[in-house]
């Protein structure tokens, strides 16, 4: 006996699926990635997520630090989850690395930052297919 699939409940079904992993009951944004869920920090940082997997340049702010040790921004550098990255982070970075989701390789998919000092990092992200990125974190004052 044949299946029929009812395309607006499956709709509707994906959407509600999506809302529940977009929210929580705290009001933090919630998103998977390669089977870890990542939420925005306690703090109020816009945008919390930056996708730099497809981009060969990419630009990240974060506002200065403040007394808020959790406050981040998560930035994606591999869309694979098999495959990730190696991201060099300089060693007198204006960021800290505070949490790391990674592939099935041991390489890295996300990273959340949080903010050390005002001014410019630049990381470079090298891809598993030997491709270079560049992600620009700026730290404002």
């Amino acid at each position: 006996m044949p299946v029929r699939i009812v395309w607006p409940l499956v709709i509707a079904l994906m959407a509600t699926a999506a809302a529940a992993c977009a929210s929580s009951d705290s009001g933090a944004y919630r998103r998977p990635l390669c089977g870890t869920v990542i939420a925005e920090g306690s703090g109020e940082i816009r945008p919390w997520y930056v996708d730099a997997s497809s981009r060969p340049t990419t630009t990240v702010r974060l506002p200065a630090p403040g007394p808020d040790e959790n406050a981040g921004v998560w930035v994606q550098v591999s869309g694979d989850c098999r495959h990730g990255a190696e991201v060099s982070l300089p060693a007198a970075a204006v960021v800290r690395q505070r949490d790391v989701v990674r592939a099935t390789d041991g390489r890295d998919v996300a990273i959340r930052f949080s903010a050390v000092r005002s001014g410019t990092s630049e990381l470079t992200v090298s891809t598993a297919r030997g491709q270079l990125r560049r992600v620009s974190v700026r730290v404002e004052r």
